[in-house]
């Protein structure tokens, strides 16, 4: 029996359902527009999982789901420095997409990107073209984490030279929802290296985790107070 589109779907509505609960309920949260647009695309991705085992195009919804996660490191990026340094100007921070875009267009572009495309018991599996040239999946990788280790380090730098109380308790916030997420999908491929081309699927379904923090430091965030 394989349990996969039941979980990505219910993982899907539960964090739809928590950003709408942020959008709803802290319109004056100052990281509501960072959290609901994460999750929101943590569950498109949700969604992409159940269309790959539940349709007839399993290789399409393959690419989707590559193309948006291929997208949430340069989201992540983006959204911590600006809610570190609320003056940075936007246009400079656009370029920290420029890696993501190249690798959505080599998937776009190529119709074979996705080599297959398979839905297991608790996770998907989908091998792609990255892994065939050791160059780009290397590449690949130094993006991924490269991005998320950047996110830990200006947070952690940020909440070490923050004074404002409730403005560290965001950024500590934000810093372990970042590790909580990721940590437990690194452990397992370390401990099962088999899963390695699971790791999207793995890192996503852990990011339940991540809905549950969102709504810590949107409450945290939820009243209007000066500009810091």
């Amino acid at each position: 029996m394989c349990f996969t589109p039941a979980i990505s779907f219910s993982t899907a509505i539960i964090e739809f359902f928590t950003a709408i609960i942020i959008l709803v309920f802290f319109k004056k949260s100052r990281v509501n527009l960072f959290f609901t647009i994460f999750l929101f695309a943590l569950g498109f991705y949700q969604i992409s999982e159940f269309m790959l085992c539940t349709s007839l195009y399993p290789m399409l919804w393959a690419k989707a789901g590559f193309i948006i996660y291929t997208l949430l490191p340069a989201m992540g990026l983006y959204s911590t420095l600006r809610i570190i340094d609320r003056d940075y100007k936007s246009h400079k921070l656009a370029l920290l997409y420029a890696p993501a875009v190249f690798f959505i267009l080599t998937a776009v572009l190529n119709e074979n990107f996705i080599v297959y495309a398979s839905c297991n018991e608790f996770f998907v599996e989908v091998g792609s073209m990255l892994y065939d040239s050791s160059f780009l999946f290397a590449a690949y990788l130094a993006y991924y984490f490269g991005f998320l280790i950047l996110i830990c380090i200006f947070l952690y730098l940020a909440i070490i030279k923050e004074k404002n109380k409730i403005k560290k308790k965001i950024e500590i916030a934000i810093l372990v929802a970042v590790i909580i997420t990721l940590l437990p999908a690194i452990v397992l491929i370390l401990i099962f290296p088999s899963l390695n081309k699971m790791f999207p699927s793995i890192y996503c379904e852990f990011a339940i985790l991540f809905a549950i923090t969102a709504l810590i430091s949107a409450y945290l965030d939820r009243k209007p107070r000066k500009r810091y």
